[in-house]
């Protein structure tokens, strides 16, 4: 088996902290050890033979080839740069819509103190371009009174320069900068590149809350922290529910890692339910906002806009059978990911929350920033999979569809949706990595089997007057 962070191969018999028996520092060569005569092999991965022997290279091994560091880096780093800061600078310098989501709540917020539904059409925001506000109303009743006190612009400039400038710094450091030489920095720049404008300039509260998410799970070595931020934020937003899958995939029993997810699911749920009884007599109001904002008008990035590609309404019975299996299908292969190999605690964090964002049928573009250190993931994990050809496909597949993309920004070919082809890459990478990590991890499989086992022997206990009597 591969142990996809030290570039080693195990043998089954071999426990994952055994010490590495070669040096794989190099990318010329991955050691391959033969567990039957116990004798080590050199085998080649950072290249294919082509039909006429030339050799191919994979694309991370061409990236630190020929764009390693110097004036080269330095280009492919504005290339790859240069699609979103150039787009975020058009926005304000001609005067585009920007600061459209928080307009929005502080107009609802203006409304509900002068006496409206925060629902209400035609109510005047004088300063604020407002998009149509589709929170649960005591989101806004609860803003009301500072809104009254401060006024709308000055409401406005607080929240932008006290909470979202901060938070998106600290997601641009975590997602470009922070140190982590495990990650391949060529692949997070691709990644950034396909970010949408839109996610720095909506001023969405969703930065925010990403933003509290990953704090949490980075200052504080327990749980509850992380729980409790993400029950605040599924109060506001229901979908930020999924980061309970950070729970899957850290380095613990199986089995306790599905209670600690269950538990908090249940509570998750319990929340959305509360934020629903909550609504009181602006419930119809408000779901009609969502359908017709947030599901029919806005399907977003993810499942939904494929759907609605296909022709299919994302508010249908068969859209949500489809979303839950690609749901479940997604963790699976995040939690085969996360099993395979020696995963650090910043791999476990970053593909949790990675998988998280993906499963969101309605993925926004202030929800792609934590993406692209996950990209740099699936990039780092395609060298863990056995078959040269399928590396190599896979490499280029991920890198082709992020580097067009910052081409046809630069050569303006408008066609072409970078941020919709990007999402479609990552999730269709991550079930093709999960599945084949699964058909090579024969200690995954078992893990998974005993867990299976032991749920069927563990006796269930039927109470007394139920019993058939002998």
């Amino acid at each position: 088996m591969y142990d996809g962070a030290r570039n080693l191969w195990l043998c089954k018999d071999e426990p994952w902290n055994s010490k590495p028996r070669f040096d794989s520092a190099s990318l010329k060569v991955t050691p391959f050890f033969n567990c039957e005569t116990r004798v080590s092999y050199f085998r080649p991965i950072a290249s294919v033979n082509d039909a006429q022997g030339r050799k191919k290279m994979e694309a991370l091994r061409f990236l630190r080839t020929h764009v390693a560091s110097g004036w080269k880096y330095s280009v492919f780093v504005a290339l790859c740069a240069l699609p979103v800061v150039a787009s975020v600078l058009e926005k304000f310098t001609r005067r585009r819509w920007v600061f459209m989501d928080a307009d929005a709540v502080i107009c609802a917020a203006q409304a509900v103190a002068a006496g409206y539904s925060p629902y209400a059409e035609g109510v005047a925001c004088p300063g604020l371009a407002p998009a149509p506000f589709v929170y649960a109303p005591q989101i806004a009743h609860a803003l009301a009174p500072l809104v009254d006190a401060l006024g709308a612009l000055e409401a406005r400039n607080l929240y932008l320069c006290a909470l979202l400038l901060p938070t998106t710094l600290f997601l641009i450091w975590f997602a470009l900068f922070r140190a982590n030489p495990d990650l391949p920095r060529h692949y997070r720049w691709l990644a950034f590149a396909a970010l949408s404008p839109m996610t720095f300039v909506c001023a969405n509260i969703g930065i925010v809350m990403h933003g509290s998410v990953l704090a949490s799970l980075l200052l504080f070595r327990q749980r509850w922290p992380f729980v409790l931020v993400v029950l605040i934020c599924t109060y506001i937003k229901p979908t930020f529910m999924g980061y309970f899958v950070v729970l899957l995939m850290e380095n613990r029993p199986l089995g306790a890692c599905m209670r600690r997810f269950v538990f908090a699911c249940v509570a998750g749920v319990s929340t959305v339910l509360l934020t629903i009884h909550g609504a009181g007599e602006s419930r119809a109001a408000w779901r009609q906002a969502l359908n017709g904002v947030a599901i029919e008008a806005q399907p977003g990035l993810g499942l939904f806009a494929r759907l609605s590609w296909l022709g299919i309404d994302t508010g249908s019975p068969a859209a949500l059978g489809i979303g839950l299996i690609f749901i479940a299908a997604m963790i699976m292969a995040g939690v085969v990911i996360a099993r395979t190999g020696n995963r650090s605690e910043d791999h476990r964090l970053i593909l949790g929350m990675g998988v998280a964002v993906l499963c969101n049928p309605r993925l926004m573009d202030y929800d792609m920033v934590l993406l692209v250190p996950y990209a740099a993931l699936l990039g780092q994990s395609i060298g863990g999979l056995r078959g040269r050809i399928l590396r190599f496909n896979l490499s280029w597949g991920l890198v082709l569809p992020l580097a067009a993309g910052a081409l046809a920004y630069l050569f303006h070919v408008n066609p072409y949706q970078r941020t919709h082809v990007a999402m479609f890459a990552f999730s269709v990478l991550t079930l093709i990595i999960g599945w084949r990590l699964w058909q090579a991890n024969g200690v995954a499989r078992t893990a998974v089997r005993a867990y299976i086992d032991r749920l069927r022997t563990v006796p269930l206990k039927v109470p007394i007057r139920f019993q058939r009597k002998a």
